[in-house]
């Protein structure tokens, strides 16, 4: 088996319960992958700009690719972005409107440098959002933000349901079948949609490293535990479900690695390497 790119999620994944990885051991096991010429990606339904400052002071490349695909750095360098017309932004908020208030307990908008949440957020919650989505702004009028008036390209919209929504899985397929058909949402956890561009996921992400560098599908080991990660499971034919995976998720992955919590990615990696 030959491996040239190893992809993995955050959280949930590669972080634990903590969010945090153990750096030491990562640190410890850069060296050998750049003796194997593999390189390390990062594939997460947050910002690029929360990703890159939990690798800080990490030496190594590290490709970041960020909002379930829609932004992708290789290390500091723009590679490439999805964003959402203005008009379909427009289209989501209206959707969101068409839901009791209390169903929904808060909306983001990415951007490719900031998220954005309505002026008025409670601090406390704005520190919740900041774990994900370091770079925030406020917005006096969420539901008018458009990429004029903010100055850069809006490329995700999140949307957390209450857990106290009544019958929450009906009501959240309810909410994808209203989306405009040019949209997708696709669930990070903790009840968020995040919606984008429907065709752009992790593994469109992962296809433009394979093509900068004519890296093959089965040259790659990804790893994954919620329904954002599936398209790129999907991918390849080395793909993990964490031990903490939805059971879906591990329905679709071809190996399974210990928990997040286990430090399974680094465990793999290492047996991967020694092999």
């Amino acid at each position: 088996m030959s491996i040239r790119l190893i992809t993995v999620d955050m959280d949930g994944t590669f972080l634990n319960d903590q969010n945090e990885f153990n750096r030491q051991r990562f640190q410890n096991l850069l060296p050998q992958l750049a003796a194997k010429d593999i390189k390390f990606a990062v594939a997460s339904g947050s910002q690029y700009q929360r990703l890159q400052g939990k690798f800080a002071g990490i030496d190594a490349e590290i490709f970041f690719i960020s909002q379930n695909g829609s932004v992708v750095h290789d290390g500091d360098e723009f590679l490439a972005a999805a964003p959402i017309d203005d008009a379909l932004i427009r289209k989501v908020f209206a959707v969101i409107a068409e839901f009791p208030a209390e169903y929904i307990s808060q909306v983001i908008v990415s951007g490719i440098e900031k998220t954005y949440v309505a002026s008025g957020t409670p601090v406390e919650v704005q520190a919740v959002i900041a774990e994900y989505f370091s770079d925030l702004a406020t917005v006096d009028d969420l539901t008018a933000i458009s990429s004029a008036t903010v100055g850069e390209g809006l490329t995700k919209i999140g949307v957390r349901f209450s857990s106290k929504t009544p019958n929450l899985e009906d009501v959240i397929a309810d909410f994808r079948a209203k989306l405009p058909t040019q949209l997708a949402s696709l669930n990070s956890g903790f009840n968020i949609e995040l919606v984008g561009v429907g065709h752009v996921n992790k593994a469109t992400g992962i296809k433009m490293i394979q093509d900068k560098y004519d890296i093959a599908a089965d040259e790659i080991v990804t790893f994954g535990d919620n329904e954002n990660d599936i398209a790129m499971l999907e991918l390849t034919p080395h793909s993990y479900a964490m031990g903490n995976a939805h059971d879906n998720v591990k329905a679709i992955a071809h190996h399974l690695a210990p928990t997040n919590n286990e430090e399974g990615v680094l465990a793999v990696i290492e047996q991967l390497i020694a092999e």
